[in-house]
């Protein structure tokens, strides 16, 4: 595996862990370094409903199953929006948001 795939996937499971600290400023923090690499954002959100799956499957995960079952459309939501041509910052920023408030209720 290369360097900036092992990166991305740490920054997945990073991102994870954020949202289940409902830690909205990590989250956001994260998300900002991709916010001018579109390919890049698409593939971290990949990668966190790749998570996400995993945490559906398997209590060891960075989040809890209940949490991931609702951060999953989140995730694809903001990745459908970065196809569709919304602007990266707003999508990160409002996925991020919701992930995070999600983990609150």
């Amino acid at each position: 595996q290369d360097p900036a795939a092992r990166r991305q996937l740490a920054d997945a499971k990073t991102l994870a862990a954020h949202i289940a600290a409902g830690d909205e400023y990590g989250a956001l923090a994260l998300l900002a370094g991709y916010e001018k690499d579109k390919p890049g954002a698409r593939q971290l959100l990949a990668l966190l409903c790749s998570v996400c799956a995993w945490a559906l499957r398997d209590d060891a995960a960075p989040l809890p199953p209940a949490l991931a079952a609702q951060v999953l459309p989140l995730a694809q939501t903001a990745s459908q929006q970065l196809r569709a041509n919304v602007s990266p910052k707003l999508a990160l920023t409002v996925c991020a948001m919701h992930c995070c408030a999600a983990s609150l209720s």
